[in-house]
């Protein structure tokens, strides 16, 4: 009987870890993120700020990193209002490496849906996917980088990031603007033209 327990104890502490391996979700106090392993791709969730000063920031996006599996392909969903953008800059470099450093048929595909919206450094995360999808009624918003989240604008630094990350140079000189406070610019999927920043717009 006592070692009937035991296999059943270990199947399920088997099954259990075997779901914390496939699903994870982290909800902070301003963002959450998950990750799940579905038939054929990995999905990637991010909703909310992930703002600089909070420890929790670190938790999920630090495990999210570690549960991604390097050559399957990636589905990331955004409806973010950015924040700090050394986080953001590490889940793009995760994404990314876990794609690059596994097979050229290994494809990130970034969507912004329909009402969701993503701004400030979640738009140079936006960037990672191959191919970059957006709702007609989603929402980009753009500003200045600054030094801490609303304070000391540094226009160069978000259009740089952009530029190195794949968003079109001419298309940034022509509109500086919106680079020039630190208060966001809305923008429409059909507004951001030229700008290569989505791909495909969806209905």
């Amino acid at each position: 009987m006592k070692v009937l327990t035991l296999v059943f104890m270990l199947s399920s502490l088997s099954a259990f870890a075997q779901d914390l391996a496939t699903n994870y979700t982290f909800r902070g106090t301003h963002y959450q993120i998950g990750y799940q392993l579905r038939q054929g791709y990995q999905e990637v969730t991010l909703g909310g700020s992930v703002l600089s000063g909070v420890v929790e920031n670190l938790e999920g996006v630090k495990e999210v990193r570690k549960l991604l599996r390097p050559g399957v392909d990636i589905r990331l969903v955004l409806n973010s209002g950015g924040g700090y953008i050394v986080q953001f800059n590490r889940l793009f470099r995760a994404l990314k490496r876990n794609c690059d450093s596994a097979t050229t048929n290994c494809r990130i595909t970034a969507i912004v849906p329909s009402y969701n919206h993503c701004a400030s450094a979640c738009v140079p995360l936006f960037m990672v996917g191959d191919v970059r999808r957006a709702g007609r009624y989603a929402r980009f918003g753009l500003h200045s980088a600054s030094v801490v989240p609303g304070a000391v604008r540094i226009p160069r630094m978000a259009q740089q990031d952009l530029i190195t990350k794949g968003v079109d140079a001419d298309w940034l000189q022509a509109n500086k603007r919106f680079f020039d406070s630190l208060e966001l610019t809305w923008l429409a999927p059909h507004q951001l033209g030229g700008s290569n920043i989505v791909t495909e717009i969806a209905n």
